[in-house]
């Protein structure tokens, strides 16, 4: 990776904003994301099949 295609600016009026305000706007993607990732290990947790129940409670 470049510095170049890492390297951003960020310009403009800056305006002070309440954190409450802004939160949505970063949880959005982030609990989409995790969604996605939960869906899949959900998946992949069923493909493995009733072996994966056995050594599960073994553990326990």
């Amino acid at each position: 990776a470049s510095l170049a295609a890492n390297t951003f600016a960020i310009t403009g009026h800056a305006e002070p904003k309440l954190i409450t305000v802004m939160l949505p706007v970063f949880l959005n993607p982030l609990v989409a994301e995790s969604l996605t990732h939960l869906k899949r290990q959900a998946t992949m947790q069923t493909s493995t099949g009733p072996n994966s129940e056995q050594s599960n409670s073994c553990i326990d």
